[in-house]
């Protein structure tokens, strides 16, 4: 479950659970349902004006829940809205909103930058570290 502290979506909070959750997320308003949704992986064909880029404001706790017999684990995440928004051709195609994320790193004010960049380097460590485990266990 993912919540948005501020900007547009303030106070929604949707089911979302990639693994590993995005540090940049697209959010859009459909206007139809009037359903806020995490766009992920995707191009977006929806209509102008309606996506927002929101950024991971700490790394995403994790809560096992027994459903019944079946584990569950729920990922509970916050985002705020991003002080940089891309441009609408930027939030529609998945290459351009790669490109804008990778260049966003560096372009955030400096607390910012710094807590993105520890992220990601966070996440190169754990990455790293299972790599290694898993060598070792192969022998």
């Amino acid at each position: 479950m993912i919540q948005f502290i501020d900007g547009p979506a303030k106070g929604i909070a949707i089911p979302f659970a990639p693994a590993p959750m995005p540090i940049f997320l697209r959010v859009a308003l459909d206007p139809q349902t009037q359903t806020w949704q995490a766009i992920h992986r995707v191009d977006y064909d929806g209509p102008a004006g309606q996506v927002h880029a929101y950024i991971l404001t700490a790394e995403p706790t994790f809560t096992m829940v027994d459903d019944g017999g079946i584990r569950k684990r729920i990922v509970h995440a916050s985002y705020a809205i991003s002080p940089v928004q891309p441009l609408d051709a930027d939030v529609r195609d998945l290459l351009a909103w790669k490109l804008w994320t990778g260049a966003m790193t560096w372009v955030l004010p400096f607390p910012l930058r710094r807590r993105v960049v520890e992220m990601i380097w966070g996440r190169v460590h754990e990455h790293r570290r299972r790599q290694a485990e898993s060598e070792v266990k192969r022998g």
